[in-house]
């Protein structure tokens, strides 16, 4: 029994208990170069639509957790089989804790994340029609992620706390690309991110930093691998215009803990600067 009461008790607070996320996936960006001078402008709408409900054991409360941004994205072919690429990442993020019995972490947790990336790409046909591709890059990003808390109980003083850190991204992202010359193309790509978390001020303490999983991002990288699904859609009468979704996630590698979005889904628009100009003439 008192096994049985002790497991009820872990859970129930483990309940209460509000995560500091430090990491949201961006889409990514894979871009379907066939010749020198192709290029690709896009613009992605991105949320996080898992865990809008936090359920305990004796009751089930709506709470805030919500990630929501844009991904701007554009890439240039220098040749057939090398090409650049340019990202930026912008995401708004919250999520709030319940309240429980004791009201031990009933609070609301604001997030600003911002992060410019640029990458070196190399693209191989395996088929000699080129409907099969692999592509790979790698390339480093630089940003900046703000979590502002603020804290609220019955018992005590409303309270606000600040997380603020600069990020080095670094980044290796190999896709395998179906190419359909009609109007569908898909990939399936996977990213290797390594982030350094720098420069951080906050005014948590020492216990805080170790509660919340937050003390050791200055000890070391934190990496996570990132697989995602890409499908494009073309249109017969639009060539240089392209509807994209992308669905992903993000998976932590590292043997220490810490918080972070897992999902992403992605919807946006990709233009083709160079069909687009084709078709006017």
């Amino acid at each position: 029994m008192k096994k049985i009461a002790y497991l009820i008790c872990l859970l129930f607070f483990a309940s209460c208990y509000s995560p500091r996320y430090v990491y949201s996936p961006a889409a990514h960006n894979v871009p379907i170069f066939h010749r020198k001078g192709d290029a690709k402008l896009g613009v992605n709408a991105s949320l996080n639509f898992f865990g809008n409900k936090r359920t305990s054991l004796l009751f089930t409360e709506p709470a805030k957790n919500k990630s929501i941004g844009i991904d701007a994205q554009g890439a240039y072919a220098l040749s057939e089989k090398w090409s650049l690429q340019a990202s930026f990442f912008y995401r708004k993020e919250n999520n709030s804790g319940g309240a429980g019995f004791t009201a031990t972490d009933s609070n609301k947790l604001n997030y600003k994340r911002n992060l410019i990336e640029a990458g070196l790409g190399y693209t191989k046909k395996l088929s000699a029609d080129g409907t099969l591709l692999l592509q790979i890059f790698t390339g480093i990003g630089i940003g900046k992620f703000i979590i502002h808390e603020q804290s609220y109980s019955i018992s005590l003083p409303f309270t606000t706390h600040f997380h603020n850190s600069s990020v080095i991204k670094g980044y290796l992202q190999p896709a395998l690309i179906f190419y359909n010359k009609k109007y569908m193309h898909a990939a399936l790509s996977q990213r290797i991110s390594m982030l350094c978390f720098t420069k951080i001020k906050t005014d948590y303490t020492n216990t805080e930093l170790s509660n919340y999983f937050l003390d050791n991002l200055s000890h070391g990288a934190v990496l996570f691998w990132e697989p995602a699904f890409v499908n494009n859609f073309s249109f017969k009468k639009l060539p240089g215009i392209m509807l994209e979704y992308q669905l992903g996630a993000s998976l932590l590698l590292n043997h220490k803990f810490v918080d972070a979005r897992s999902f992403n889904f992605s919807a946006g628009m990709v233009i083709d600067p160079g069909k687009l100009k084709k078709q006017k003439k």
